[in-house]
């Protein structure tokens, strides 16, 4: 962890703005998975997943699932940089201040103080802080809630810039929006997607393909829907397509 330290004074981040997560994960029934979750995710998101400097919007309704979806994806990628380099790789989500991600669910993911690190800035300094936590190079991914902005107008440049910083860093980035509180143009021009809620599912549909060569081969001809199974807020995944 001393890397995050010295970044943090490197970049004068504070204590305020920089919460250094502890999940702790409360008892709960154990379930059988299977083999690893996200081996079974559908063959284009793996395939996605497994590059690094891709830009991801995800325009969700209001507790249909966005975040765990994207914390998953998350995970799922620093054990592929962990496999691949052998080295360790920070996560970093940031949220606006006075919110937390559910610790159970974070816990159960494998998420602690030592693999995930929150940041809560203040609404004028949250594109800052994103843009200097990609360019660090320190993080696997960063995933930036921005489903409380009103006015997302702005972020269509940021997200530019945090596009070009991705692939110049090796780093994932997730953005996430709310469908339901804005009508807005995508603000990633290279992977955007949509999660509703439907029943018990979320159907999950890749709306726009990277530009300048797609990191998959074919087309997604039929959208995945991928099953939630809840336990205490922990969301076990498993997909198929229609």
């Amino acid at each position: 962890m001393a890397a995050i330290p010295e970044l943090m004074s490197r970049l004068g981040w504070t204590q305020e703005k920089l919460a250094l997560y502890v999940a702790r994960a409360a008892p709960c029934a154990q379930v059988e998975t299977g083999p690893p979750w996200w081996l079974s995710w559908p063959i284009h998101l793996r395939q996605a997943v497994s590059h690094l400097g891709l830009v991801y919007e995800i325009q969700a309704v209001p507790g249909s699932g966005g975040t765990s979806l994207a914390l998953t994806a998350m995970m799922a990628q620093k054990q592929i940089q962990d496999h691949t380099y052998q080295k360790q790789h920070w996560l970093m989500g940031i949220e606006p201040p006075g919110q937390c991600f559910n610790g159970h669910a974070l816990a159960m993911l494998g998420f602690d103080n030592d693999t995930l690190i929150m940041g809560r800035p203040e609404k004028k300094d949250t594109s800052i802080m994103a843009l200097q936590a990609v360019r660090s190079g320190l993080f696997a991914a960063v995933f930036i809630d921005l489903s409380a902005e009103s006015r997302l107008g702005s972020w269509v440049t940021h997200s530019r810039r945090l596009m070009l910083a991705a692939r110049e860093s090796h780093t994932m980035v997730w953005l996430q929006t709310s469908m339901k509180a804005h009508r807005h143009k995508p603000l990633s021009s290279q992977v955007r997607m949509r999660v509703t809620p439907q029943a018990n599912n979320i159907d999950v549909q890749l709306l726009k393909h990277a530009r300048g060569g797609a990191p998959w081969n074919g087309e997604l001809r039929h959208p995945a829907t991928w099953h939630f199974e809840s336990e205490q807020n922990m969301f076990l995944l498993s997909h198929e397509t229609s």
